[in-house]
């Protein structure tokens, strides 16, 4: 429910929804370092649209596959694909010497726009909302919650601190949760679990900080999608900004895309203003209302 609006929505929570999901942003992933790569080559000034590769294309992106334009032509700022839920278009760049070769002519205009109209962004911005830009976070640690550790979650076991985070989030453990972009996601031990088996939610004493963690989840300042090339994986990147003993840090949730979920990975404490800096980037798709 939305609680400015009061609007009821409906979201199913299963297999075909989280593969869609998983799909749609590994494809606008590669689709901004693609981007990237034909924008800056020195022999990628042409571009030729792929359209029509799913089963049942949109008439709409069939009839541009083909067509070749500038780079710079505005056209692409809101149609380089993807250009809607499922969309498999492509992008394909060549030189001026190239096109010639093939005896390829170059379109005046785009046309008319394809692309869904929440799809209808500029790819290049690394946004799927457009104008979407970083908090700023210099501008006053007065505007920032102060944060304290919580000094009697120290007598807990283990066990009891996963206990007080589930009961305090409001979920079972291994239950979904939907998050403030509609993604369903899982929500289980693996957030304090670490790649060899072992619990980490004492680790840097991080469970003192469990009442942080959770509005990190539930109410984030930002949220960005990263693709981690070293590890050919997608994950998310939840942060609320607080202040901690006067100093500016921030609570970070890492989720990870799977094909059949969406599973947690770490949830911890940034420490160093440095470090919280270098770790906002990639794409920015969520930021919280003023």
């Amino acid at each position: 429910v939305n609680p400015k609006t009061g609007e009821v929505k409906s979201i199913t929570i299963d297999g075909h929804r989280l593969k869609n999901i998983f799909k749609t942003n590994i494809r606008v992933a590669r689709s901004v370092g693609r981007y990237k790569q034909q924008r800056t080559g020195k022999f990628t000034e042409y571009w030729r649209y792929i359209g029509g590769l799913s089963e049942n294309p949109r008439n709409g992106h069939l009839a541009k596959n083909g067509m070749v334009l500038h780079r710079d032509d505005p056209w692409w700022s809101t149609n380089y694909p993807p250009n809607g839920w499922g969309c498999k278009c492509r992008v394909r760049a060549y030189s001026k010497k190239q096109i010639e070769k093939r005896g390829w002519s170059v379109a005046k205009s785009g046309g008319k726009s394809i692309a869904q109209k929440e799809w209808a962004y500029d790819i290049g911005a690394g946004s799927k909302v457009a104008k979407l830009s970083k908090i700023d976070l210099d501008s006053s640690l007065a505007k920032l919650p102060k944060a304290s550790k919580n000094n009697d979650y120290a007598k807990l076991s283990d066990a009891e601190l996963l206990d007080t985070f589930y009961k305090k989030m409001g979920v079972k453990k291994g239950e979904m949760f939907v998050d403030k972009v509609g993604d369903p996601m899982l929500i289980d031990d693996s957030l304090f679990t670490s790649h060899t088996g072992h619990s980490k939610i004492t680790k840097k004493d991080r469970h003192l900080l469990i009442d942080e963690m959770i509005p990190t989840i539930k109410e984030p300042d930002e949220i960005y999608l990263e693709w981690d090339e070293k590890a050919s994986r997608l994950v998310k990147k939840m942060f609320r900004y607080i202040t901690l003993n006067g100093k500016k840090k921030a609570v970070m949730a890492i989720f990870e895309y799977l094909k059949d979920k969406t599973q947690g990975v770490s949830l911890y404490l940034l420490e160093s203003e440095k470090v919280v800096d270098n770790k906002r980037f990639e794409k920015l798709i969520y930021k919280k209302e003023d």
